[in-house]
Order: C-alpha cells, then sequence, then structure tokens
C-alpha cells in the first residue's frame, strides 16, 4: 500500500506543479480563484504528505516488532486516508469541483457528529517521532542523538501527549488542508516539530495566532507559542531547559 500511495502521490504532486507552473508563467494576471485553487490543492497535498509519513512510521515500528491491534488499525487508517487523497487531487487539478464537494462533505460531516473530546495520552519514546518534522525523522531517528533527546523529552512530559497537544495537532493539519497556515521551518530542539506560519488569524488549541505570525506547539511547557519570527539555528540542538 505504501508503494501504491507513493507512486499515485507522484503523479498528483507533477499534475499540481505543472497547474501552478502555468498560472505562474501566464501573461495576464489570472482570477483570485485560480489562485485559490492552487493554495487549496497544495494544502491538501502537504495533508496527504503529513498522513502518508505518518502510516509509514507505524509500518516501521510494527516491523520492529511493536505491533499492536491499535498499531495496525491506526497504520492501515493513515495509509488508505492518504491514498484516499491522492487520488482525490488527480482529479482535483483540472475538475475544482471535485475538491470543493470533498472539503464540504468533510464539514457536515463533522457538523453532524459531537465534537471530538480529547485525553491525554500514554506515550513512549519513540511516539514522539510521529510530531517531528519529516527532515529530523530522516536524519536523526536511529542514532543516538535523535534517540537521547526523545527519551529526555518523552520524561519532561512525564510520558503523556496532553489533550491540547492531540487538539493542537489536528487543527494545525486541518489549516494547512485549508491553506491557511504552512510549514516554514523546523524546531531546532526536541522533538523537532515543524514552525509554521499563518497566512491569515488562526485559533487553534483555545490559542489565537495573528496573520502573518510563525507558531508552533511548546511542547516543554504545553502550550502553542507564536512570534512575527522565530530565531533561526543552523543546525540541531540538545534541549537547554
Amino acid at each position: 500500500m505504501i508503494a501504491a500511495a507513493r507512486e499515485v502521490r507522484e503523479w498528483a504532486a507533477g499534475l499540481i506543479a505543472e497547474y501552478e507552473n502555468a498560472v505562474t508563467s501566464a501573461p495576464k494576471s489570472v482570477p483570485a480563484e485560480i489562485s485559490a485553487h492552487v493554495t487549496a490543492l497544495q494544502g491538501r497535498l502537504a495533508q496527504a504528505d503529513s498522513q502518508l509519513r505518518f502510516g509509514t512510521d507505524l509500518v516501521g515500528q510494527v516491523t520492529q516488532g511493536q505491533a499492536t491491534p491499535q498499531l495496525h488499525e491506526e497504520a492501515e487508517n493513515s495509509l488508505w486516508d492518504a491514498l484516499q487523497t491522492f487520488f482525490l487531487l488527480n482529479q482535483a487539478v483540472a475538475l475544482p469541483a471535485v475538491l470543493r464537494a470533498s472539503q464540504s462533505h468533510t464539514t457536515v460531516t463533522r457538523q453532524g457528529m459531537p465534537r471530538k473530546t480529547y485525553r491525554d495520552q500514554r506515550i513512549r519514546s519513540n511516539d514522539l517521532w510521529r510530531v517531528a518534522f519529516s527532515s529530523a525523522r530522516s536524519e536523526l531517528r536511529g542514532g543516538k542523538f535523535g534517540t537521547d533527546e526523545m527519551e529526555e523529552m518523552c520524561e519532561k512530559m512525564g510520558g503523556i501527549l496532553s489533550a491540547g497537544a492531540q487538539q493542537y495537532l489536528d487543527e494545525v493539519e486541518a489549516a494547512v488542508a485549508r491553506g491557511d497556515a504552512y510549514i516554514v521551518a523546523a524546531m531546532a530542539n526536541c522533538p523537532f516539530d515543524p514552525l509554521y506560519k499563518a497566512r491569515r488569524p488562526l485559533d487553534l488549541a483555545g490559542s489565537h495566532v495573528p496573520a502573518n505570525h510563525e507558531f508552533h506547539w511548546d511542547f516543554h511547557r504545553g502550550h502553542l507559542e507564536s512570534s512575527p519570527r522565530f530565531g533561526r539555528a543552523p543546525s540541531w540542538q540538545e534541549c537547554e531547559e
């Protein structure tokens, strides 16, 4: 399933790139609806990429002997969601109505269901790689530095992923899918999570983020942190707290 998802993803990404290049090189200014469509496509692609990475990471845990029925189900659901979104994007490049219909359906379904209830969840240090940026996972996972940092972080968190953190992760993923936010960098400190920038004012996990501000979830202190611009570091760093 992973191989199929990756192949369909490459088709979708290629079509979106061609469409974006055509819009960018157009001799005349394009309608706002077309620009919005490009942004929506990019947001849904980012969302599906996140689902694919998450599912792939879970499969890796299964193959390392950490299999549980819940882990199997989470991996399969994440990969199916990614695959379905990639298929959708292949159609939506030429048919914007397909994307709008999907978004509308999702909204109605959520409104018709009780609001999701979040509860503190027990985790192990290896689970924190789910929230790490992709480059951190590829460069640090499995190494001594990355392993030590994640173990230290998990200990500081008391082995608990808070309800607020879970809500933030869900809501920021939805914001990216809508095109309301995008990733600009990765935090240099553990758990090396993505740093986002808001295109418009956002309310995430009970906190407000002004437009054009950068933000991330502070796993040390357990709350969302935002700033006009965070400082940058040349490489991954040890936690100083």
